[in-house]
């Protein structure tokens, strides 16, 4: 089952997008390359307004989420600012072992993009992803769509001497879930991870 739900009719378009930083030139300038961490709340936070949680529930058990998504160039300094954006935004949001997770398959997923798929119009790639934080788990779902593969991305076989080939196995064996999915402007590949919370018990 795929964990997001379907993308409204120019969603890609609403995404920001963020451009490696040239490390020779001037920040002053504010070229093309920058990159803006100025964030349309219309287009990338999708926390549920205040009327949408229920009120008799007690506070302590309130699921929250958010949603970010953004465009990157198909390329690896690309897949890297990306891969840094996500980071940076989960971190200290969610547990350190689910953040080194997430950042393991998107960097899979990413790279995956940029290797073995044409890109979306202009050249680019996007990354969105998804925390959804309750009192029993954190869950995250990335999903990265390109302009789609001749093939299906499928789980390799590969020998321990193999120096490639093993990202979605990576992905597989991190993910509680994946898959892929296409429509008429490129195709997606989705993971879900998720980690439980662990509660503490104190005994007096």
């Amino acid at each position: 089952m795929n964990p997001f739900q379907p993308e409204p009719r120019g969603a890609r378009a609403a995404c920001p997008t963020l451009r490696p930083v040239d490390p020779e030139g001037d920040a002053d300038k504010g070229s093309a390359s920058s990159i803006s961490t100025e964030r349309p709340a219309s287009s990338i936070s999708t926390e549920r307004p205040a009327s949408s949680i229920s009120t008799e529930r007690p506070a302590s058990s309130i699921s929250t989420e958010r949603a970010w998504c953004l465009l990157v160039p198909q390329h690896a300094q690309g897949a890297r600012t990306a891969r840094h954006r996500l980071g940076a935004e989960l971190d200290g949001t969610v547990p350190s072992a689910l953040l080194g997770d997430v950042e393991m398959v998107a960097a899979e997923l990413l790279g995956n993009a940029v290797r073995h798929a044409p890109p979306l119009p202009g050249g680019m790639i996007r990354l969105t992803w998804l925390l959804r934080t309750s009192p029993t788990a954190h869950t995250v779902e990335i999903r990265v769509t390109d302009g789609g593969a001749t093939g299906p991305p499928r789980v390799r076989q590969v020998g321990p001497a193999a120096v490639d080939g093993r990202g979605l196995f990576l992905v597989a064996a991190l993910a509680t879930e994946w898959g892929v999915e296409r429509d008429g402007l490129g195709q997606s590949v989705w993971a879900r991870l998720v980690h439980p919370v662990r509660h503490t018990l104190t005994v007096r």
